[in-house]
């Protein structure tokens, strides 16, 4: 065994104070030491040390340490991999929504008459008649018949427009009722064909009309009834509608638009109705009469004729009246357009 003794390295900055100890026991039979390499071993650690306190680099001494090269193998970019191709995720499938299959519909007739009323302004008149039968059958199960009515002015489209979306929408509340009516038929006859035949839906629509030359009065109704054409079993459904329009403005003429005084004007309209549907077995009074509108008529020898419409107990009525008689009720704007002078 041999002991080293310490060895004090002076750095000038301070001191470094190394101990090393080796105990062993050496067997010399054994194994040798060589004592020129563990000094040169000690003399380089406190080498290391020196620098370390005194920031210097240390010299390298003895085999230059390189650093390892690790090869890598290039890759051919043109051959790659087998890439994995990602399982889709199926989209879901929408819920398909039933389409209703149409009505069939039968148009057995239509014919179109046009009649110039003023130069610049037709009506046309189309007469028309439908029926709906099912599938494959040709029993008749409901009909929409009558005629339907538009005006034509070409050099004034505004007031043909405004005009005209009146008188179409009355047509489009009859033929919706048609529609309606049709489907009930045809879920009626599938239950009881026989029941059904018995009494089966109509609906009719007119339109008729008059023009003084400023104005042009239309009077349209339209019904829905069961059973025979001419004299139905039931009514379902009825309506009566009386529209003016001034054929240069497009307005729709109101009383209160040609009168002075509109309830004078409207309570002496009523008196002439009353008067005029009253027989010897029955009379009315103004006080039955409600909603009096009036109907143009042209222009008669000396007279201006019209009718007056109203509802008396629930129903249409009407009755010849001379306007000339009404003058003193009528404005300026009235007496232009009812041709008063």
């Amino acid at each position: 065994m041999k002991k080293l003794s310490k060895k004090v390295v002076n750095t000038g900055k301070g001191f470094a104070i190394i101990t090393v100890s080796v105990l062993g026991i050496i067997t010399m039979t054994a194994c040798s030491i060589n004592y020129s390499k563990l000094a040169e071993g000690i003399g380089d650690l406190g080498r290391s040390i020196d620098h370390a306190v005194n920031g210097t680099v240390p010299a390298t001494s003895g085999t230059d340490l390189t650093t390892p090269t690790v090869e890598t193998e290039e890759t051919d970019p043109t051959e790659s991999s087998e890439e994995v191709t990602p399982t889709p995720t199926p989209a879901p499938t929408a819920t398909p929504i039933p389409t209703p299959t149409p009505m069939p519909e039968r148009v057995d007739f239509s014919e179109l008459i046009t009649d110039t009323i003023s130069e610049g302004v037709d009506i046309q008149l189309e007469d028309f008649a439908e029926s709906f039968h099912l599938d494959g059958e040709e029993t008749e199960l409901a009909t929409f018949k009558g005629n339907r009515m538009v005006i034509d002015i070409p050099d004034n489209k505004n007031v043909q427009t405004a005009v005209n979306l009146v008188l179409d929408g009355v047509y489009s509340e009859a033929a919706g009722l048609y529609a309606r009516y049709s489907n009930e038929a045809a879920s009626e006859y599938s239950l009881d064909p026989e029941l059904y035949m018995a009494s089966p839906y109509r609906v009719k629509i007119n339109y008729s009309y008059s023009f003084n030359g400023r104005l042009i009065s239309v009077v349209t109704d339209y019904e829905v009834a069961r059973g025979n054409d001419e004299t139905p079993d039931e009514v379902v459904a009825h309506k009566d509608e009386v529209f003016t329009f001034d054929v240069l403005t497009g307005q729709y003429v109101t009383l209160a638009m040609v009168s002075k005084d509109a309830a004078a004007f409207e309570d002496a309209l009523k008196g002439v109705l009353a008067q005029g549907i009253s027989t010897e077995d029955e009379t009315y009074d103004k006080k039955d009469v409600t909603d009096p509108v009036i109907v143009v008529h042209q222009q008669g020898a000396g007279a201006v004729l019209g009718q007056v419409y109203g509802i008396v107990d629930g129903s249409l009525c009407h009755a010849p009246v001379d306007l000339t008689n009404m003058a003193d009720y009528l404005n300026s704007y009235g007496k232009i357009v009812y041709k008063i002078s």
